[in-house]
């Protein structure tokens, strides 16, 4: 098969997995920033990748208008056909397929710079056999199938985008290198996307060092840029020109970055991300004598264990060193020179590297480096063995072929299996082609507010998915979303009063620019309509608080306010005792809940908040759809895909501890176990919920969510003799002995149990019962001469002696 035909197949087959796999709405919290400030002009953090969101907002626009109303024309005619198809509409989608598209291009160029490579190195020779393409073809697939390129094929965001800018940069200048007629043409192009990518600067400047490297080993790349060197500067500031004007377009909402003025200081401290340069080098040394040591002991905790990074480490080396001495026939200092420059090229674009726990998306595009070195080191040990089996064979002086077929054989074999083992796995783990999590956390956040409603989120990655719900999801509602932490920027404290609709606002934009923290002089009230509150002297408001007080005071309970729940009760101005928890936000009111004319439908026992009963659990019940499957639901609680979840858990549980509250123990069960799909730390909190049971008189479920608890862990009779406690608290005496019996079912040598049990029966008067215990002691410890003369005494009496333990 030939070169080109490989690479289009490498192409397809991996846009097929990543489009059977591809998220249908926002994949994570990065990625619905990166979908949001696409769909709404919005300026990310620096360096912003400005390319990448002009394509995505355009993707967004096609998807919506062109590549929708086809799927939909598709999903109705196989409905009359008799089959199933539901593809997501949402413009995410089309954010997200960037992201395929462009790692799948990215694998089946990168199959073609290394055929290419191993071709060139090999002269005269060329491939043994099919076999060797084949192996390079099926390497270049796992490489681009290994978990942390998959995720960012089914997400969005730029690190696809900027991997495929790359590696079709160098593709093109191979191209130019190969056939000199086009290497002008080739070189226009790519001074164009040069300057449309400005802004990605682990792109523009991997650009300059391919662009170096060329004009340092090649010829016709140099010589047709030099001899186009005015139409490629020219070409170079139209590319930065088209984003540069699209960038400054006024933004269709608020929150989505602050502007920065062009060509300012600012300008190119945001472009170049110079603050994130600046802060690493003061916190964490020198470079070379600290961030180096640093980054190559994090090199090496990437490997789940010590012996595969070893292996993968050097081929690495080899495959570098191989290729390095068969052009220029010594290597050593250009490869040091290398392993330097890649550790530098990691450090410039993420100078905080060494805080990672491991590999992510950001640095993509070395990942993938190293990965083709060690592909290539690969590919060239597998062609090795077997130009040493024909060697062997060629010197015992074999007849016929058959141990050079065996070694090629075994070889090919053994590399399939090793490159196609992981990928049910690796599937498994980065499908999310079911995954609305993120996007169904904004949905049902926002069904909690009614439709003119004020929301203040409580930090970005709920402001972005709750407003990508409110633009998608809910495209009526009249809903005025806030976020909290963005109240320190006076640009989006003037932007909220021109939005639409508007934040209600007492504040002149002057007053805005003179905001500081205040620390209060004596004591002083707030008022808001009925809410009246004081707050005494030393009382510290920041610049959040205050805007905040200024909202209320000038919305006078005219439209209902919401915080969400994750804001905690000290940042709400001290107004917790006037709110209820209602889903997933908290309802603000002008007069304490609970002492309301239908306060029976409130309940704030431990928590400083009041919970909504009847609203929560209609919206609990009601709306909180999610469509995660549920090993997803239950996957790893340290993968940061799953974290959400646990707010779904903690609004059941305190919808849990409102039931418990009012001597509702079913409805708090019930309540409680839908944990269990969304807590990971489910199992170990049961007791605990069985301990509350206890306390409130619930004894039927105490005793199930205790025996939930000790199928994970040996049963405990000691914690079944402390539940016995706390019904006998309750003075509850047939509760406490069922649960003593079962301290004794999970310990029969339990001498407690047993002493509590005799205690209570005695209490009772259930003398029969007294005399069975201690006679069944006897049975199991008939050398207990104590006990024995107890039995006898107490036969005789009817009395248990005044020591005998309470």
């Amino acid at each position: 098969m030939s070169r080109k035909v490989m690479a289009l197949a490498i192409f397809a087959i991996s846009l097929v997995m990543y489009l059977l796999t591809l998220a249908p709405s926002l994949g994570s919290y990065e990625s619905s920033s990166w979908i949001v400030n696409s769909m709404f002009s919005g300026l990310p953090s620096s360096p912003g990748n400005l390319l990448y969101l002009i394509a995505a907002s355009a993707m967004a626009n096609l998807y919506e208008w062109l590549v929708a109303p086809v799927l939909i024309g598709v999903a109705r005619l196989s409905d009359a056909l008799g089959f199933i198809f539901r593809p997501s509409l949402e413009p995410a989608v089309g954010i997200n397929l960037i992201s395929a598209l462009s790692v799948a291009g990215a694998a089946g160029l990168s199959f073609s710079l290394l055929d290419r490579l191993l071709t060139s190195l090999r002269g005269d020779r060329g491939w043994p056999d099919a076999a060797g393409r084949w192996i390079l073809a099926l390497g270049t697939l796992f490489i681009y199938t290994i978990p942390v390129v998959w995720s960012a094929a089914v997400t969005a965001g730029p690190y696809g985008f900027n991997l495929l800018l790359v590696v079709f940069a160098c593709w093109m200048m191979v191209r130019g290198e190969e056939n000199p007629s086009s290497a002008g043409t080739r070189m226009l192009l790519l001074a164009f996307i040069a300057g449309a990518s400005f802004s990605h600067n682990q792109v523009f400047l991997l650009f300059c060092v391919m662009l170096g490297v060329f004009a340092w080993g090649g010829k016709n790349v140099w010589s047709a840029l030099k001899a186009n060197l005015g139409p490629a500067l020219v070409l170079f500031l139209v590319g930065c020109t088209t984003y540069l004007y699209a960038w400054v377009r006024p933004q269709a909402v608020p929150g989505l970055g602050d502007p920065v003025e062009m060509f300012t200081s600012g300008f190119w401290r945001y472009l170049f991300n110079i603050p994130g340069m600046e802060s690493a080098l003061p916190r964490q040394g020198n470079f070379f004598t600290v961030q180096i040591p640093l980054m190559i002991g994090r090199l090496e905790a990437q490997a789940d264990h010590w012996i595969a990074g070893i292996i993968l480490l050097l081929l690495f080396h080899f495959g570098m060193f191989y290729h390095i001495k068969q052009r220029s026939g010594s290597g050593r200092g250009v490869l040091l020179a290398l392993a330097v420059s890649f550790l530098a090229g990691i450090w410039i674009y993420n100078p905080g590297v060494t805080n990672l726990t491991g590999f992510d998306r950001h640095l993509l595009i070395f990942i993938m480096i190293m990965a083709g070195w060690v592909l290539t080191g690969i590919t060239v040990l597998y062609l090795q063995a077997i130009e040493m089996a024909r060697r062997f064979q060629a010197r015992m002086e074999f007849t016929g072929r058959r141990f050079e077929r065996l070694v090629t054989l075994s070889s090919t074999v053994l590399l399939i299996a090793a490159m196609l083992s992981p990928m049910y796995f690796r599937w498994r783990e980065s499908d999310m082609s079911s995954y609305y999590l993120i996007r169904d956390l904004g949905g049902n956040q926002l069904r909690g507010v009614e439709q003119n409603g004020i929301l203040i989120l409580g930090s970005a990655a709920e402001y972005y998915r709750a407003l990508y719900a409110e633009k998608v999801l809910f495209q009526d509602s009249q809903r005025t979303l806030i976020n909290y932490p963005g109240m320190t920027s006076t640009h989006y404290i003037r932007q909220l009063k021109t939005i639409e609709p508007p934040a209600p606002m007492d504040l002149s934009d002057a007053q805005i620019g003179d905001m500081r923290p205040v620390r209060l002089e004596k004591t002083e009230s707030f008022t808001a309509g009925k809410l009246s509150v004081s707050y005494p002297a030393e009382t510290v408001f920041l610049v959040p608080d205050m805007v905040l007080m200024s909202v209320l005071r000038a919305n006078k309970f005219e439209r209902p306010v919401y915080f969400s729940s994750n804001i905690a009760p000290q940042n709400m101005l001290g107004l917790a005792g006037y709110c209820a928890i209602r889903g997933l936000t908290v309802r603000l009111f002008e007069e304490n809940p609970l002492t309301s004319a239908d306060s029976s439908n409130y309940w704030r026992g431990r928590y400083p908040i009041a919970i909504d009963i009847p609203w929560t659990q209609q919206l609990l019940w009601g709306y909180y759809v999610h469509h995660t499957t549920l090993w997803q639901a239950r996957g790893d609680e340290h993968n940061a895909r799953f974290r959400p979840l646990l707010i779904y858990a903690r609004a059941h549980a305190n919808l849990a501890e409102a039931f418990l509250g009012q001597k509702n123990g079913d409805a708090a069960a019930s309540n409680y176990r839908q944990c269990e799909f969304f807590d990971p730390d489910y199992e170990s909190k049961l007791l605990n919920f069985a301990s509350r049971l206890a306390q409130q008189g619930q004894y039927e479920q105490t005793k199930d969510f205790a025996d939930m608890y000790f199928t994970h862990i040996p049963p405990d009779p000691l914690k079944w003799a402390g539940l016995a406690k706390l019904a006998l608290a309750n003075q509850d005496s047939l509760a406490a002995t069922e649960l003593l019996v079962k301290s004794l079912e999970a310990d029969p040598d339990f001498l407690l149990g047993y002493q509590k049990l005799i205690r209570l029966f005695s209490s009772m008067e259930k003398h029969t019962m007294v005399s069975a215990f201690i006679s069944r002691w006897l049975v199991r410890h008939p050398d207990d001469m104590e006990t024995r003369q107890l039995w006898e005494e107490y036969n005789a009496t009817k009395a248990l002696p005044p020591d005998f333990p309470d």
